[in-house]
């Protein structure tokens, strides 16, 4: 499928909203026990960061497959391998140097004694080699760098994918498998069930370019229909997690995924033909995915710290005030590092 200008500037403007949104996911800082939580705190940032905001990831998931095979003549081995090699250096090497850079700054912030406190996890003093690879490796400091290795995930079975989907009466059994797992093991509490997710979107972005379509619908009553079944359904998921019903949650909300995504994209293009896509910060979005972290939950910690009292107030003024100030911080720095020093840029970033 041929990418039109309108369709490529749609899904970098895409890319960015979506990249805020996962900031916003990341800026939740209420207990994770919900139960008998009932306030408009509560509310609010269930309804953004719970409900909204999710449709981000899937989102980037979709996008990954489609352009991992869009417009490429598929021949085995050589094109799984060039993709793969290509995923190593845009994928592999900035999640290398980020978690390192994060599990640095990590044991930084616990020479500090007023800070050592809030960055406790684990002591340097009881640092030892296994532990050091654990971190840098597996469960990265900055944790939204999981997102790449699934992604690397997706290139090692990228062919596997091709292969089912090119089977007709395949392709159709491996989507609702994959659709089936994800609603009954994926979620967000570890590699295992970030998988789930990963492969399911980033397979459909797949049966996007071999049916060279994208996310699109003309109907405008389909789309405010599932707007308001999408919102219904976030409302419904957040009362759920109030009673106390934690999977009926979930399953709520993954629904809201799946009818949320072409409302998403909708919504997306509208705004894009108002705001330019020459914005030059929409270029920066993997800059915020890989700095944003763990820079946002340092300044939430600090801004606690400085706030009064007020238990309610202080949460909705820190979950909005420090996503301002890290996404204004990161990017500026980004914009900077990338207009003085382009090469260290391009190696931090992945050749991006």
């Amino acid at each position: 499928m041929k990418v039109s200008n309108k369709l490529s500037n749609d899904i970098k403007f895409s890319s960015f909203i979506s990249m805020v949104l996962i900031v916003m996911i990341h800026a939740y800082n209420l207990p994770t026990h919900y139960q008998h939580i009932n306030n408009s705190t509560f509310w609010l940032e269930n309804i953004i960061s719970n409900g909204f905001a999710r449709l981000a990831v899937p989102i980037f998931f979709i996008t990954s497959g489609f352009f991992f095979f869009n417009n490429k003549k598929i021949t085995y081995p050589s094109f799984f391998k060039h993709q793969l090699f290509k995923r190593l250096k845009t994928i592999g090497i900035p999640f290398l140097i980020w978690s390192f850079l994060g599990f640095l700054s990590f044991c930084l912030l616990q020479l500090i004694p007023q800070i050592k406190p809030y960055y406790n996890n684990f002591l340097i003093k009881d640092l030892t080699l296994t532990l050091f690879f654990e971190k840098w490796l597996i469960f990265p400091i900055p944790f939204q760098l999981w997102f790449l290795q699934i992604l690397l995930i997706c290139a090692l079975l990228a062919p596997l994918i091709w292969k089912l989907l090119s089977v007709n009466n395949m392709k159709y059994f491996f989507i609702f498998a994959l659709t089936i797992m994800w609603f009954l093991w994926g979620g967000y509490n570890g590699i295992k069930e970030y998988f789930f997710e990963g492969i399911l979107f980033f397979t459909l972005g797949t049966i996007l370019t071999i049916e060279k379509l994208w996310l699109r619908t003309n109907s405008k009553y389909l789309i405010i229909s599932l707007g308001v079944f999408t919102f219904i359904l976030i409302i419904i998921k957040t009362q759920l997690l109030i009673n106390g019903e934690i999977n009926t949650s979930y399953l709520t909300g993954k629904v809201s995924i799946l009818t949320g995504i072409p409302v998403y994209w909708h919504i997306i293009k509208k705004i894009n033909e108002i705001i330019s896509s020459s914005l030059k910060f929409l270029n920066y979005s993997f800059w915020l995915f890989l700095t944003h972290e763990p820079l946002l939950t340092f300044v939430k910690k600090i801004i606690f710290m400085v706030m009064p009292n007020s238990y309610n107030a202080s949460q909705l003024i820190v979950y909005f005030t420090a996503p301002i100030i890290t996404i204004i911080s990161t990017i500026s720095i980004g914009m900077f590092i990338s207009a003085k020093i382009p090469r260290v840029y391009s190696f931090l970033t992945g050749g991006r």
